[in-house]
């Protein structure tokens, strides 16, 4: 007589039937959970992975997504003498970068694109704790 059967009644057989589905439920609960990390990693921003115990809850990353056309600003500044470009682009990205502080959102990080006629010239992503 098979341990799980539908005409079982004594005592020791259903002890038996829950045992089995106890074991065969820690079992799948135990094949499934590499799938569901594997799901939740995949979900996490870049920092969220390497965290410690890990976050095994899907959550998706909060980023400020910042695109700024550098296009006048350059044209304006190119021909000034004794103007650094390089240094008022770096300026005019850290200046955006600290803007979604400001926001009653809680965001995870900032990521700054800046642009002169739709070519990318910098790009930078600033983590939210750095200034918290």
């Amino acid at each position: 007589m098979p341990i799980i059967s539908s005409n079982s009644k004594s005592r020791s057989t259903r002890a038996a039937r829950v045992f089995v589905y106890v074991l065969a439920s820690l079992w799948l609960i135990g094949m499934l959970m590499p799938f569901f990390y594997a799901i939740v990693t995949a979900t996490a921003d870049r920092a969220a992975r390497y965290e410690v115990p890990p976050r095994l809850s899907i959550r998706l990353a909060k980023v400020a997504e910042i695109s700024l056309d550098m296009t006048s600003f350059v044209r304006a500044n190119l021909d000034k003498p004794g103007v650094d470009l390089e240094k008022a682009i770096r300026g005019e990205i850290a200046v955006a970068a600290t803007r979604p502080l400001f926001l009653d959102r809680e965001l995870e990080a900032v990521h700054v694109t800046a642009s002169v006629n739709g070519k990318i010239i910098a790009e930078g992503e600033v983590p939210l704790r750095i200034f918290r």
